[in-house]
């Protein structure tokens, strides 16, 4: 199985996206991945939270995972997501933790969700980078990808959540 797209979601059409790209693989799924992302893209495919399109973001854009479920979404929130310790709360105000910014209670830091319908029984068809030829091959089948952007600091908590959710 063919993992990502490994395409930016500023044209989802053109090249792929400047960024330097290094290949991943896990199990069944291989694709091109933004570098500074590769390690978080893997770490989500060992949990069987499969993304199908991402982006490390450009200059202070968000980092950007597109989720093949909704579900899958719901289960990376859930391994990372932890209310903010009295400890931490202590030294970082409550909008500025991690917990903060997933749930909107920030400013500028606060993560965006756009949920997409897809129905698993339409081919597409991509001519020339350009044109997306669609095809009904059964009886529609709805599922629900979701897309998560956050800002590029969020990436060193994320991660160290997920690496020790892992232990557990």
């Amino acid at each position: 199985m063919k993992g990502e797209i490994g395409r930016c979601p500023d044209n989802p059409f053109a090249d792929p996206a400047p960024h330097k790209t290094v290949k991943v693989q896990y199990k069944d799924m291989e694709a091109d991945i933004d570098e500074e992302i590769a390690p978080l893209i893997l770490e989500l495919w060992k949990r069987d939270l499969i993304t199908i399109n991402s982006c490390q973001g450009h200059f202070e854009e968000p980092t950007w995972i597109q989720f093949m479920s909704f579900i899958d979404a719901i289960d990376f929130i859930n391994l990372i997501a932890k209310y903010p310790s009295k400890k931490e709360l202590k030294i970082t105000k409550f909008w500025d933790t991690l917990y903060g910014h997933i749930f909107g209670y920030g400013e500028g830091d606060n993560w965006e969700y756009s949920i997409y319908p897809m129905n698993w029984n339409i081919e597409e068809t991509l001519i020339n980078n350009d044109e997306i030829i669609e095809k009904c091959v059964g009886k529609t089948d709805i599922n629900f990808q979701v897309s998560i952007r956050f800002p590029q600091k969020d990436l060193p908590e994320i991660m160290q959540r997920l690496v020790s959710a892992a232990g557990k």
